[in-house]
């Protein structure tokens, strides 16, 4: 019996199916970075109407008082402090029944992600909420653990949008934002017994 054609056909399948995952993965990776330069351009944007505001506010201070307005103080140790007025700019309700306990922010696709449990009765445990800091807009819901979620961080160096997830049932998740599913396996562990200061 000749499975030649078979063999061939089979093989084909595996090939377009690897093309397949890596052009997903590859489209993946680049509507991030037009996200990313999307929200950029927007907070620019912000930052010139909030430069061009403080400018005006600065010219019609100048114009009512001879003096020009001191915003830096030092203090008795030499450092600068900035003496500024902070203002709500926007509040987001991430969970109704709360348990959002931490989070960690990833300047590089300029999101913030908030640990909450399910709003799903079928899928329960607990995940992060996705949200554009730019934007100051909720994304998404991704599901990671079956416990409440104890830390969460990102790398500070490197620039893959990996969120690492540790979980009160004792798992360690590594979690690709670009496509929102674990793309990496803990295989080991390490305990640094260098200073790192």
């Amino acid at each position: 019996m000749d499975t030649t054609d078979r063999d061939r056909a089979l093989a084909e399948l595996e090939r377009e199916k690897r093309g397949r995952q890596k052009a997903e993965q590859e489209a993946a990776e680049f509507k991030a970075r037009c996200d990313l330069l999307h929200a950029e351009v927007l907070q620019l944007r912000d930052e010139l109407q909030t430069t061009t505001g403080h400018h005006k506010v600065q010219s019609s201070r100048l114009q009512n008082t001879s003096e020009v307005p001191n915003h830096k103080a030092s203090s008795s140790d030499g450092s600068t402090d900035f003496d500024g007025q902070y203002t709500l700019v926007n509040t987001l309700l991430i969970s109704v029944g709360g348990n959002c306990r931490v989070m960690a922010s990833c300047d590089y696709l300029n999101t913030v992600c908030v640990s909450q449990s399910s709003t799903n009765p079928i899928f329960r445990g607990f995940g992060i909420r996705k949200v554009n800091s730019s934007e100051q807009r909720l994304i998404k819901y991704v599901h990671l653990h079956t416990q409440p979620i104890r830390d969460l961080a990102f790398h500070p160096e490197a620039h893959d949008g990996i969120i690492a997830s540790a979980s009160l049932d004792k798992t360690l998740r590594l979690t690709s934002l670009l496509n929102d599913s674990v793309s990496l396996i803990s295989w080991c562990c390490y305990f640094c017994i260098t200073s790192c200061a």
